[in-house]
């Protein structure tokens, strides 16, 4: 259950996660639980559950499980059936010694099994110690980088730089590079305690054309076994014999060895068995190439689709607002236009009411045979001409309210005499008479309407 499968993960030590990880580094699994669950069927033992888990992979029987069987001649042709797609070169000469076939040799060999047996065991044990725990614990402690940079450097003093371009990274990053660029990787471990090891990196890896091939046709990564990055490889990729170089290639979303070249072999056969692990293979690139080309179109016509949807919608925004300013606009012009007619209204009723005031407090006229009476004739603006008698000592005030109360006076206005010109003017005085300005008999006086001209001060 999921919550247990957590539970399981939250229970593992810094140990166990380190191994966990660098199991998934190893053999590409993307599964964290899966992985532990193979470290735990192998009771924690990094090295036989990489090599199980990669003979899983290409088809092999699993050696490592405890009950098996002898292979049969059926299993063997599983196998081979089952490896992963280009040749396998394998070392030349005898791989085990003949069986006895008399009684002499029967004798001899009973004679001197304890000793083989012993230097046997010693050289197993020598061989577990020093692979498995001396590295880990005597060895220098140095990087992936550092294994690979210091092969480098050790490989162009003894045999030259003319070789293919050594990947400078760690196992782990040529894999992640390789299936990033739908490339092949060729991966070559480097023993120098074989004897066929100086001969093939003399005629093989320093040749030019198999230098020019690699480079033109794969990612080359390099390393030597004595190294952690090389051992910790050597343990993944379960070489038998040297020189040894296995072809990796994506295959079904997954990194996997596609063809292996170990034992002694002349550059042209070499690059020949390259050459058939490729075209082998080629398809499953092309097809990752396929599928990786049309995943990035759909990518880019998604993109394109929308960004041709974002600039409608920022069309369709831009249209909305202008329409809503335009909307605004038209709101607003209309209130002023309210505004003002209702400030024109209330100044119009104002007025109405000041002059019905003003109308209300104007002096009694005098009658026309009262000798301090006074007529006053006044020319409006547009020449309608009105007249009434006042008093000699009526005010000034009372002239200005007379000639404001009718309708067709401007709002503000000064009286004026033509002949001579007189400005009747107004002052803070309001009790200031007609005879103290001059009216003390009969006049024509005019309007002079100064509404503007008071309007243009102001602004």
């Amino acid at each position: 259950m999921a919550g247990d499968s957590d539970e399981s993960e939250n229970e593992l030590s810094p140990e166990e996660e380190r191994l966990v990880l660098e199991f998934q580094t190893i053999t590409g699994k993307d599964d964290f639980q899966e992985c532990k669950e193979l470290l735990v069927q192998h009771h924690w033992d990094l090295q036989t559950a990489v090599q199980d888990a990669l003979n899983q992979a290409e088809g092999r029987a699993n050696v490592y499980l405890e009950g098996h069987g002898d292979l049969s001649s059926d299993s063997d042709q599983e196998i081979v059936e089952h490896e992963p797609l280009g040749p396998v070169m394998q070392p030349s000469g005898p791989i085990r010694e003949p069986a006895p076939t008399g009684w002499t040799d029967w004798l001899l060999s009973a004679a001197s099994f304890p000793f083989s047996f012993t230097l046997s065991v010693v050289a197993d044990l020598y061989r577990f110690i020093v692979g498995l725990v001396g590295r880990s614990l005597f060895g220098a402690d140095t990087t992936p980088l550092e294994d690979v940079l210091k092969f480098k450097e050790e490989f162009e003093t003894k045999y030259g730089r003319t070789h293919p371009t050594f990947y400078q990274g760690s196992y782990s990053q040529a894999i992640e590079d390789a299936k990033k660029e739908l490339r092949f990787l060729l991966v070559y471990l480097h023993s120098s305690e074989h004897s066929d090891t100086e001969k093939f990196c003399r005629l093989t890896l320093a040749n030019e054309a198999f230098q020019d091939y690699v480079n033109g046709n794969m990612l080359f990564w390099a390393v030597d076994v004595q190294s952690r990055e090389g051992y910790r490889v050597s343990c993944a990729l379960r070489e038998t014999t040297y020189p040894f170089m296995a072809v990796v290639c994506l295959v079904d979303n997954r990194m996997m060895v596609v063809g292996r070249l170990q034992g002694a072999m002349d550059v042209d056969s070499c690059m020949a068995r390259l050459a058939q692990t490729m075209n082998d293979n080629e398809p499953a690139l092309v097809a990752a190439r396929a599928e990786r080309a049309e995943r990035s179109f759909n990518q880019t016509l998604r993109a394109e689709q929308d960004a041709a949807y974002l600039e409608s919608l920022r069309a369709d925004q831009e249209k909305e607002r202008r329409k809503n300013m335009e909307a605004e606009t038209k709101r607003l012009e209309e209130e002023r236009k309210k505004d003002k007619e209702q400030s024109l209204q209330n100044k119009m009723t104002e007025l109405a009411r000041k002059r019905e005031e003003l109308s209300s407090r104007l002096p009694v006229e005098p009658e026309s045979n009262n000798p301090d009476a006074v007529r006053i004739v006044v020319r409006l603006p547009h020449g309608e001409r009105v007249d009434r008698r006042f008093l000699k000592t009526d005010r000034l005030q009372s002239l200005y309210d007379y000639v404001f109360c009718n309708e067709q006076s401007p709002v503000e206005f000064k009286l004026v005499s033509h002949f001579p010109r007189k400005v009747f003017e107004l002052d803070e005085n309001n009790d200031v008479t007609l005879n103290d300005v001059g009216l003390s008999t009969s006049a024509t006086l005019y309007v002079q309407d100064v509404t503007d001209e008071n309007s243009s001060e102001e602004d």
